[in-house]
């Protein structure tokens, strides 16, 4: 035998292999992706209203360490919210006597949802006029206004609900996501 064989059976992929089998990876990639990006939205959404139920807490905290009310206001079709303290009618005779200024209300924090989310309200318009915000105000007793609002996508495919209990003043998160459909019976509903 020489020291030289000719090698016909060398282990080997073909160009024809490889491109089926890419072929195919880009196919379930295509067919996977759909799915893959809708659990990551769920995702964020559920960690924007962990967010607001954080500050929801905060609130109820302050009220209770300040012996004031404080107000959680967030604009409505809008991502920012602010926590804003309601001082004690001494203390707006006493801002009022300094500055002579008739502001009842002072935020000390503030924030926003992430960006491609919005809050959205379960509450009933005024007079037929649905305000730009809303408010949930928590007491120095750590009761708070029953409330229930939504935080929604931007372009209102997926929602998921927070409530506010009154006379506990405690957050609770809804476990389900509510889908454009969902929403969509909701509001033909009522």
């Amino acid at each position: 035998m020489s020291r030289f064989r000719n090698r016909t059976d060398q282990n080997a992929f073909t160009l024809l292999e490889v491109t089926i089998v890419m072929v195919m990876l880009v196919g379930l990639f295509a067919i996977a992706w759909p799915r893959m990006s809708g659990v990551a939205k769920r995702s964020e959404l559920r960690d924007s209203a962990l967010k607001i139920k954080l500050a929801l807490n905060e609130a109820r905290e302050q009220a209770i360490q300040r012996g004031l009310e404080v107000q959680f206001v967030y604009g409505l079709q809008s991502n920012q919210y602010q926590l804003r303290q309601i001082p004690s009618d001494q203390e707006i005779e006493t801002s009022l006597a300094a500055s002579k200024r008739d502001d009842r209300s002072s935020g000390f924090a503030a924030g926003s949802l992430p960006e491609g989310f919005i809050f959205l309200s379960e509450a009933p318009s005024i007079n037929g006029q649905q305000s730009e915000t809303d408010v949930i105000t928590f007491y120095p007793d750590g009761r708070g206004t029953n409330h229930e609002l939504q935080i929604a996508s931007h372009n209102g495919e997926m929602a998921i609900s927070v409530a506010v209990r009154g006379l506990t003043g405690g957050v609770k998160i809804s476990s389900d996501i509510q889908f454009m459909s969902t929403l969509d019976e909701q509001e033909l509903a009522e």
